[in-house]
């Protein structure tokens, strides 16, 4: 733990998961030139681009996402009123990246969410292959308790995500008056329809749909694994049925037994097997509140709270609503 003196600033990261990566701004609508001003081109999606901008009302950051492809007859169109619609049974939660408006102009599609401003897990763990580096195994676990934070929630709203991987998880630094809180500085933490192949469990492959949030589990304990350091995941052959028969890829980074254990049970070919996001949630590997006082833990939910009431924004869109697999 570390003690902040009053009316210091500091920095507080949260981990959030996107949805449908899935607009592309290819002339600059009219409504939003009005409403935005659009100060930066984000990463190309497999659907089209993302555009950072600024709304001109407010003066707030938000990201902008247009469908590249007309929206009557294509089925892009059922992708993004899937995202909308999903959207709207959600609601807001710290750990769902926030869903603002939603509009169709010239037959297109547009979007507004939440900006993230530290980037994609994607965006780290490029930059760590670079460097030949890794996050560490707190750093891990941090990740790993926050997405199943947001999991849990769009769960247990009868929802699935169908396409957990690393760019669909982003990085929020918020900068915050830290007043007399009590803060832990965590120096340990840190394409679509059914999703990327490299992250399909089995059984969605087998047109099995009984447990349709594990397979949100599967693709987690994977996208961990990339963010540990595995440089790639198998399309096909061999290795990609080796990791469905309850295996992990080869990880550079030593990970503890307790760690490498959960993420193992999480990739295991039963998907009964595996844990939910709300046993995750409370998984003892995971649980940052081991050893903390009550007093450390309620001046960690203010400053908690704190963060998320002053957010002009909080994507885990999903794509597959659950007939009757709540978890």
């Amino acid at each position: 733990m570390k003690h902040f003196g009053h009316h210091v600033n500091t920095v507080s990261t949260k981990v959030v998961i996107n949805v449908a990566s899935v607009l592309s701004i290819v002339k600059t609508p009219r409504i939003l030139l009005l409403k935005f001003l659009p100060t930066l081109t984000l990463p190309p999606t497999i659907f089209g681009a993302v555009h950072k901008c600024v709304k001109r009302l407010d003066g707030c950051l938000y990201a902008i996402k247009r469908l590249k492809r007309p929206l009557s007859g294509s089925t892009d169109e059922q992708i993004a009123l899937c995202e909308v619609y999903a959207h709207a049974v959600l609601g807001h939660h710290p750990h769902v990246a926030r869903y603002y408006s939603a509009w169709a102009e010239d037959d297109h599609m547009l979007i507004q969410n939440e900006y993230c401003n530290g980037g994609s897990l994607a965006d780290i763990v490029m930059e760590n292959l670079q460097k030949g580096t890794s996050l560490s195994e707190g750093e891990l676990k941090e990740i790993l308790l926050q997405v199943s934070i947001g999991l849990k929630y769009v769960h247990n709203s009868g929802l699935v995500l169908m396409d957990v991987k690393p760019s669909n998880i982003f990085i929020c630094k918020k900068m915050i008056d830290a007043k007399s809180g009590c803060l832990e500085e965590d120096s340990d933490i840190d394409e679509d329809g059914e999703g990327d192949c490299r992250f399909l469990a089995n059984e969605i492959l087998q047109e099995d749909y009984s447990n349709l949030p594990k397979a949100d589990i599967f693709a987690l304990s994977l996208t961990i694994t990339l963010a540990a350091g595995v440089e790639r995941l198998p399309h096909n052959d061999m290795a990609w049925h080796y990791i469905r028969n309850s295996n992990l890829p080869t990880i550079p980074l030593q990970l503890s037994h307790e760690f490498y254990g959960l993420l193992k049970l999480m990739v295991h070919s039963n998907p009964i097997a595996r844990l939910s996001a709300a046993a995750l949630t409370k998984h003892p590997t995971l649980r940052r509140t081991m050893g903390k006082s009550a007093a450390q833990l309620r001046k960690e939910f203010n400053v908690e709270l704190l963060i998320f009431q002053h957010s002009p924004c909080s994507v885990i869109t999903c794509l597959t609503t659950l007939a009757d697999n709540r978890v």
